[in-house]
């Protein structure tokens, strides 16, 4: 038996994955830079969140969208919110980590 799913709601799930990879990655550098390289917590996360939309980036091109757009066209919007994400990765982490004093975990 097959379930047929909305295709709205089909590429909404593809997305939802897209982004979940993204964010695994996100963390698996990050827990290894600063567990395994004692690389600052801040610089960390921002190495994880580049190589995490890098690997999003790539999925929704490739596999959720599976765009037949170029990569010139797609990549500039996809930099705009990925650079806004960035930002706010950045001082979230070094606000609650260097200046609340939380662990980087949090």
């Amino acid at each position: 038996m097959t379930i047929q799913l909305h295709p709205l709601i089909s590429k909404f799930i593809q997305f939802a994955m897209a982004g979940g990879v993204g964010t695994a990655v996100q963390y698996v550098i990050l827990i290894l830079l600063v567990n395994h390289l004692d690389i600052n917590a801040v610089l960390a996360s921002s190495i994880g969140f580049l190589l995490g939309a890098l690997v999003n980036y790539n999925l929704s091109y490739f596999w959720v969208f599976k765009s037949d757009k170029s990569h010139k066209e797609t990549s500039v919007k996809f930099l705009i919110t990925a650079s806004l994400g960035f930002l706010l990765n950045f001082f979230l982490m070094f606000s609650l980590v260097e200046v609340f004093k939380l662990d980087y975990l949090f």
